[in-house]
């Protein structure tokens, strides 16, 4: 089959909205993001899952040709949380028109940007910072220096939004403050180092977490690894044309990794919006393997930026070899034959 790939609008959404498409039940705990591209490993406190309004994060990682520059940029929405997910989810697959998506648009607003910039240039910074959103000027009040690792020098930039501000109520202007807060503390204290190829990055990371299924149920890593040898895990998301099609592939395909001791899990990155139509595509294609929402806990998974992608996990959700990006049936079999080899099973 032709290798077909989408891109998102932003990082996928696993890493993009944090507090909007995590899966219920995950309250309470730290989030540990990893950013390797930009080359920072983050953790944001339990109250971060748990603001009033949507966070929502623009990976832009390398912006120009050349590796000086990376971005990461977080906005805020007022909206209501389930009219956020739905409103995403849209622009991903429709219009971005700011008419017809006035009420979206006038609820969004800029939170922070960290960035990390080689030999520390902030006049190349701010030039290149400026295409991006016209409203930047990197002047010395508004850009704190976070760290430094190898060449590359790190830096907060909390502009003045005391005009986005202005536009909410109350209960989120105090929201929104604390938020730029929590991002900036959370900032001083993160892990710095040279930013990395995210993709090879993942390898031998660990993904573990908690999330529902499609119906609603808990289940873990640990209960949908533990059984198998090798786990493929398919992240798809309901609206892709690529995943939709290959999903014909994969009934099959799971037939022919049980006989070897290896499964198959979907991550739907739009499941907790709407597992409707993820149980129906299930359906209709036959799906026999577990397939389950996005959750927070996932964030080992915050450098995909396209779906479907696919990664190789052990039994202890270990991450084996690189992720396949792209609509790719006729190499996972191989893939994973060639991870079995490697571990003297084949």
């Amino acid at each position: 089959m032709k290798k077909m790939v989408c891109v998102l609008l932003t990082v996928l959404v696993l890493a993009g909205g944090a507090t909007a498409f995590a899966a219920d039940g995950n309250s309470g705990k730290e989030t540990v993001i990893p950013y390797y591209d930009i080359g920072v490993t983050v953790t944001m406190p339990p109250a971060y899952r748990d603001v009033i309004g949507n966070i929502y994060t623009d990976n832009y990682g390398m912006l120009t040709d050349d590796p000086e520059l990376r971005v990461l940029e977080y906005s805020y929405s007022s909206l209501p949380k389930e009219t956020f997910r739905k409103e995403i989810i849209d622009l991903q697959t429709g219009t971005r028109d700011r008419e017809e998506k006035k009420e979206f648009w006038d609820a969004w607003g800029p939170l922070a940007m960290v960035f990390s910039l080689k030999n520390g240039d902030l006049d190349y910074a701010g030039a290149i910072l400026s295409i991006v959103d016209s409203q930047i000027a990197l002047d010395a009040e508004h850009v704190t220096e976070l760290g430094t690792a190898d060449d590359y020098h790190f830096y907060l930039y909390l502009g003045d939004t005391g005009a986005y501000a202005g536009t909410l109520d109350e209960e989120h202007v105090k929201d929104y403050a604390a938020a730029r807060e929590m991002i900036k503390e959370a900032y001083l204290s993160a892990e710095y180092y040279a930013p990395a190829d995210p993709m090879k990055a993942m390898v031998g990371t660990t993904l573990a977490f908690e999330t529902k299924d499609l119906d609603g149920s808990t289940v873990t890593s640990e209960e949908l690894f533990g059984e198998n040898e090798i786990t493929m895990v398919y992240v798809w998301a309901t609206w892709n044309d690529a995943c939709k099609e290959e999903l014909k592939e994969l009934a099959e395909i799971s037939g022919h990794l049980q006989e070897k001791g290896c499964g198959i899990v979907g991550v739907v990155t739009d499941g907790v919006i709407d597992p409707e139509a993820a149980k129906s595509l299930v359906k209709e294609n036959g799906l026999e393997y577990p397939n389950v929402c996005e959750s927070e806990d996932m964030y080992v998974l915050s450098s995909i930026k396209a779906v479907p992608t696919t990664v190789f996990v052990d039994r202890d959700g270990v991450i084996l070899g690189e992720p396949i990006i792209g609509a790719a049936a006729g190499e996972y079999e191989k893939t994973v034959d060639a991870l079995l080899a490697a571990q003297g099973q084949a």
